[in-house]
């Protein structure tokens, strides 16, 4: 069987992504009303918020523990037909 034929390697550049980062007195609230003292929560929302008790929880946290804005140690836990996030 004759060896394959030599592959080449093409690279395209990607997209620059433009990060920018403004300060907020802790404790302040977003407009959808979460916490974005993301420095305590190793753990935050698609949109990049702190996560607090009762909310839901994505199906990649189950079972997954963080902190949350106010220095809660919360869990993901399957409690009531739904995965929510609970003090631990």
């Amino acid at each position: 069987m004759p060896p394959p034929p030599p592959t080449k390697k093409v690279t395209t550049p990607g997209p620059t992504v433009t990060v920018t980062e403004t300060a907020r007195a802790a404790g302040t609230s977003d407009s959808a009303g979460g916490s974005s003292d993301s420095g305590t929560c190793s753990i935050v929302s698609n949109a990049g918020n702190c996560y607090q008790a009762g909310q839901y929880c994505r199906n990649s946290d189950h079972g997954a523990t963080t902190t949350a804005a106010g220095g809660t140690r919360i869990t993901c836990t399957y409690r009531s037909n739904a995965w929510r996030w609970a003090p631990s």
